[in-house]
């Protein structure tokens, strides 16, 4: 099952240890949110490739837009919080990502780059790290 949209307002705790990602956006015809939309998604929504009525979604798209729930969840910010959606597309575009604080453990630094890879084929898989 693919989702195109993560955010830390969709994550739902029912318990001490278990979580639940709801509200997918893609059911009602919306192409997720802009800070959590993989490359290959902006990329398609700005050359006018994507329309609602023909998306498909890759678990590769979800892996990103998972890695940026797991960043705001870890940091307790919004990917570029501080950029409007078209800059911060912009970056995303351009490979950039949202920096890293120095306190996260080297091991979970390496799984979140290598989730919000710029090629897909590249990110790891959902069995990889779950």
């Amino acid at each position: 099952m693919t989702s195109s949209s993560g955010k830390w307002h969709s994550l739902m705790d029912s318990s001490e240890y278990s979580a639940y990602i709801t509200d997918f956006e893609s059911s009602v015809g919306i192409v997720g949110t802009g800070f959590w939309r993989a490359p290959e998604v902006l990329k398609a929504l700005r050359n006018g490739r994507l329309k609602p009525e023909t998306l498909t979604f890759t678990q590769q798209v979800d892996v990103y837009s998972y890695v940026m729930t797991c960043y705001e969840v870890i940091t307790g910010r919004v990917p570029f919080e501080n950029q409007r959606c078209e800059e911060s597309c912009d970056v995303v575009l351009c490979g950039g990502r949202p920096s890293l604080p120095k306190d996260i453990c080297p091991e979970l630094k390496i799984i979140m780059r290598k989730c919000w890879h710029k090629d897909p084929c590249r990110r790891l898989g959902i069995c990889r790290y779950c």
